[in-house]
């Protein structure tokens, strides 16, 4: 899996939950093997604009009165098939209609990032929820690679003898 971030902040709160490759804005950019309409898109943004947005259609000229930062290469990726906007509280699914040439912002459950190439951007400031968002975003990633260790026996509760991995089992129980 490829993902690419647009700050460092982004960068680092992805490093902090699971072991991957995050690659600069800049790499996506120069790289001509990379096609701006292949990545998933995942998109931050705490601005008050989108306290109102859920299940809602905006046109992208008013977008970009409301929001000029998101020009040029930002607005391209929008118009990506699979992008997720998450606005500080909930992630909505942002559906582009090139016909009508507006955006449609549609409330959903938080995303699971399963795709060979994300991307990951925020134009303002991670504030804690945005990091705890994009936490949870890798939380499976992290998940799997901890299983990957104790099956390959790299925990510290696993051990390998002659091909086989063996591991002490916890057993916690709530008894009533």
């Amino acid at each position: 899996m490829t993902y690419y971030a647009k700050n460092n902040q982004i960068k680092e709160g992805m490093l902090e939950s699971a072991d991957v490759e995050v690659n600069q804005r800049s790499v996506l950019v120069t790289d001509p093997t990379l096609s701006l309409k292949d990545p998933t898109l995942y998109l931050c943004d705490t601005s008050s604009f989108f306290l109102r947005l859920p299940d809602t259609t905006v046109r992208s000229d008013f977008l970009l009165v409301r929001r000029p930062d998101w020009g040029g290469l930002n607005l391209e990726l929008m118009k990506n098939e699979k992008v997720y906007l998450y606005w500080g509280v909930e992630w909505c699914r942002v559906l582009y209609r090139s016909n009508l040439d507006d955006f449609r912002f549609i409330h959903r459950s938080d995303p699971i990032m399963t795709d060979d190439y994300s991307w990951l951007i925020s134009n303002d400031p991670i504030l804690h929820n945005v990091k705890d968002a994009i936490k949870d975003l890798m939380e499976p990633i992290r998940f799997g690679q901890d299983i990957a260790k104790w099956l390959k026996g790299k925990s510290k509760d696993c051990v390998t003898k002659n091909n086989r991995v063996t591991c002490k089992v916890r057993v916690y129980a709530n008894l009533v």
